[in-house]
């Protein structure tokens, strides 16, 4: 099976390395922090002062001072605009690192969002009962078209399935939607079963949108299944043969 890349991925990608990029000439453009290092090791120094006092209250204590400037020799400039352009380095590089975190912190979240939201679809297609649910829809579509008469999607032996079969449809369209599910994902397993359960039901469903004055009465299934049929005349080429025939 081909993995073909969303184009949320395709994005959190190319924002990836745009952060990489920034990072490094931010990075290279950048010495004043070599310079902050250079300046403070060359301009560190201590004093010690040490005291004494004489036996002899009369005399003045003794003052040894010893003091040590590791830049008396060759001193380089050093003063505070050196620490806080080192600093803004320093927030600059974390502040960056700290945006890329977040980006793919959010991006593993939502994938793993719309992979549980796959796993969900599965089940709500895989099922024995949902299986079976599809036969007797398109049971009921054949005999509709030897009859003309819609009334038979509402017989007993078939509304049960028809009901489960069309409302499962439009909670998948929801999700997909709302991109809860991977569209690319879902197309690529199931683009013929949607396509086939809309051409079996959508007769019924005008009819009972209209009846109820409910234009948009699984408007979510007839959305999926407009863009199954483009998923799958782009990469199938037969979206409207027999293939998706009921």
């Amino acid at each position: 099976m081909l993995y073909r890349f969303s184009a949320d991925t395709l994005i959190m990608i190319v924002l990836y390395y745009v952060l990489l990029v920034l990072l490094v000439v931010t990075i290279i453009d950048n010495d004043a922090g070599l310079a902050f290092a250079s300046a403070f090791a060359q301009n560190n120094f201590y004093r010690m002062n040490f005291s004494t006092h004489s036996l002899d209250d009369n005399k003045d204590p003794m003052t040894i001072s010893v003091t040590e400037n590791a830049a008396d020799a060759n001193t380089v400039g050093f003063d505070a605009s050196d620490i806080l352009e080192g600093i803004l380095i320093i927030a600059d590089i974390g502040g960056v690192a700290i945006v890329g975190l977040v980006i793919v912190t959010v991006y593993y979240q939502k994938r793993e969002r719309k992979f549980d939201g796959m796993m969900e679809v599965f089940k709500l297609l895989n099922g024995k009962e949902q299986r079976e649910s599809r036969l007797k829809l398109f049971e009921a579509y054949h005999m509709y078209k030897k009859t003309k008469d819609l009334g038979i999607f509402q017989t007993e032996i078939y509304r049960e399935y028809v009901e489960r079969t069309i409302h499962d449809m439009d909670e998948i369209g929801s999700l997909v939607r709302n991109g809860l599910v991977s569209k690319d994902l879902f197309f690529d397993v199931f683009w013929n079963t949607t396509i086939r359960c809309w051409n079996a039901s959508k007769e019924f469903i005008g009819y009972r949108g209209s009846s109820r004055h409910f234009p948009h009465y699984m408007i979510n299934f007839e959305t999926l299944a407009k863009e199954a049929e483009l998923y799958g005349t782009k990469y199938h080429g037969h979206a409207s043969d027999s293939s998706v025939e009921p």
